[in-house]
């Protein structure tokens, strides 16, 4: 039996059409923002940024959860419309991108928070977490900025303030 190429051809589309329809609403997109030399991230796994196309920060996390792990408020794999949600806005000299950690009312959550990354055209970045914990019982809050790619940090200057000082240094290359 002789099928024409073409047939084939419209069988497999019709095929790949409908899958790639099933599937599309399990699949989310990852945010994924250019402002000066910075290509910014975000999907399930956390944020990551690019520096002039060199990786400088993956894998940011963060967990709410009593002290011994027991129970576990919030974490962000459990959020299904994160990504959806989040918010980016066009800022003078750059982008902000707003993500909101807000389980639904059903979950009864008491972890409520807002991540905010700033990329200014400088190639200034800035992270930030908002939170509130509405409920009267020990909890953890852990929040990890990512994996820096500490090579590219070496022999550079830093600042620190806190509400007694200002310190200016140079990171060594050895710790």
């Amino acid at each position: 039996m002789k099928f024409p190429v073409s047939g084939w051809f419209i069988v497999f589309g019709v095929l790949m059409f409908s899958f790639s329809e099933t599937g599309a609403a399990e699949i989310e997109r990852p945010i994924i923002e250019h402002c000066g030399n910075m290509t910014f991230s975000y999907t399930r796994s956390g944020a990551s940024l690019e520096v002039f196309d060199i990786p400088f920060m993956k894998d940011n996390s963060l967990w709410v959860i009593t002290p011994n792990w027991k129970v576990k408020y919030y974490q962000v794999d459990a959020q299904k419309d994160l990504l959806q949600r989040a918010a980016i806005e066009e800022i003078p000299n750059g982008k902000k991108i707003t993500i909101f950690h807000e389980m639904p009312p059903e979950y009864d959550c008491p972890f409520k928070g807002t991540q905010t990354f700033l990329l200014t055209r400088d190639n200034t970045f800035t992270a930030t977490l908002d939170f509130t914990f509405s409920k009267e019982a020990p909890a953890v809050f852990e929040w990890g900025i990512g994996h820096l790619n500490h090579a590219l940090l070496i022999g550079k200057s830093f600042t620190t303030t806190d509400d007694k000082q200002t310190t200016t240094a140079i990171i060594p290359a050895e710790a």
